[in-house]
């Protein structure tokens, strides 16, 4: 193939389930089925990219969502309020 012509992928995507809590869906079956073939050979040989969620910055970031929401229940504590955080 030479430079002026373009090669079209195209993408395809498919509905696998409808409506399906993720604790009880196909993908989360074939993920756990996953995991436990691997083990902790899915992270020694870099198939999952796990920095991302493991990294200092990220870390930081989730402390700050977590202090946010303590802040949030200690205030309607104070306050008295009595409605939900939903």
């Amino acid at each position: 193939m030479d430079a002026t012509q373009t090669k079209t992928v195209e993408q395809q995507s498919f509905l696998l389930e409808e409506k399906q809590r993720f604790s009880k869906s196909l993908l989360w079956q074939l993920q756990r089925q996953f995991f436990e073939q691997q083990g902790i050979q899915a992270w020694r040989q870099g198939t999952v990219p796990h920095y991302i969620t493991s990294n200092p910055h990220i870390a930081n970031a989730y402390a700050q969502v977590v202090l946010g929401f303590l802040g949030v229940v200690q205030k309607q504590a104070i306050l008295g309020n009595k409605r939900s955080l939903k």
